[in-house]
C-alpha cells in the first residue's frame, strides 16, 4: 500500500500535465505492509512501514535540472548500490497520477 504526496509546486505541476518538473518540486512515496483490519471483515489497513521515497527537483552546479532519489527504510537513508534501481524508481515515482476530486 503506497501513497503519493507532494508540495503545492509539484501539485500544481501535475494539475497542469507539465511532465517536465520544475525547481522545487518534491515527491514523497510512503509504502507500508498491509496488515488485515480487526474491525472490518476482508478489509486492509496499513501496518508497518515499509519505506519512504523521496524525489526533489534540483539545479546542479551546471545549472542543469536534475533528480535527486533518496530511499528511507526503518528510519535509515539506505544508498542503493544500483545507479538503474534508482533511475528506475526515480521513473516510477514521476509517472504516479494525481487523483482528482471533483
Amino acid at each position: 500500500m503506497s501513497i503519493l504526496y507532494a508540495n503545492q509546486l509539484a501539485m500544481d505541476n501535475a494539475a497542469k500535465k507539465n511532465a517536465v518538473m520544475t525547481i522545487g518540486e518534491r515527491l514523497v512515496l510512503v509504502t507500508w505492509k498491509q496488515k488485515t483490519d480487526s474491525n472490518w471483515f476482508g478489509a486492509r489497513v496499513p501496518g508497518h512501514l515499509r519505506s519512504v521515497e523521496l524525489v526533489t527537483a534540483r539545479i546542479e552546479g551546471t545549472a542543469k535540472l536534475t533528480t535527486a532519489y533518496k530511499l528511507y527504510v526503518d528510519g535509515k537513508l539506505i544508498t542503493p548500490l544500483n545507479l538503474q534501481y534508482t533511475k528506475e524508481r526515480t521513473k516510477f515515482v514521476l509517472d504516479q497520477l494525481p487523483s482528482i476530486l471533483p
